[in-house]
């Protein structure tokens, strides 16, 4: 079987960690050890002669497969890297940097500076993430929730931007978000905490 074809196959492993290295530890399913390479907090939980299951992505031409708690971490991984210049690695530290949410929401609000400051890349490369991924993002689960989830997300949103828990309260209590795309209301309510003079914590 080609190494392209087994690449599109592979979604998802399950076995027993074996050994945790700096950079990665070692998955072993069927009698196969996979050299893993995760975010810190799929990182977090490997403990060496216990069960783990892990979402993946395999780059072939590297030789390595990243690995991710969530399936909404693997999405916005392979989104990351469709952009010319942003590599596996690269990709890896922007999800290494903030939750997922939180990453896909600065892009969707293009906020250049945040994305910059927060993950460390260039102020060019965070540019560049904005103009090629905003509208996919759009059109992705990302930007599509529930209204009570979508309720809770703007919430947290505000909660890992480093806004305190009575200022969240006080701007998100009197906003209907039952309609409208989630990253409108976040611009929103960003507005109002700015025009209150509201600090982060």
């Amino acid at each position: 079987m080609e190494c392209g074809i087994l690449l599109h196959m592979l979604y998802s492993l399950s076995g027993v960690i074996t050994h945790i290295r700096d950079d990665f530890f070692v998955l072993e399913t069927a009698g196969i050890g996979f050299r893993i390479r995760a975010t810190q907090g799929l990182r977090q939980k490997a403990v060496v002669g216990k069960n783990l299951s892990i979402f993946c992505n395999w780059q072939v031409e590297q030789g390595d497969i990243y690995g991710f708690e969530a399936s909404e971490e693997l999405s916005l991984f392979e989104t990351l890297i469709m952009v010319s210049g942003v590599g596996p690695k690269m990709a890896l530290k922007l999800l290494n940097s903030m939750p997922a949410a939180q990453l896909a929401s600065l892009i969707l609000l293009e906020k250049r500076d945040d994305l910059s400051n927060f993950s460390g890349i260039s102020e060019k490369t965070a540019s560049k993430i904005i103009i090629e991924l905003k509208e996919k993002l759009r059109k992705s689960s990302f930007s599509k929730t529930s209204d009570t989830a979508r309720s809770l997300e703007l919430e947290e949103l505000l909660r890992m931007l480093g806004y305190a828990h009575k200022d969240i309260e006080a701007v998100c209590k009197d906003m209907d978000t039952r309609t409208g795309k989630i990253e409108v209301h976040l611009k929103n309510a960003l507005k109002e905490l700015s025009k209150n003079k509201l600090r982060k914590v």
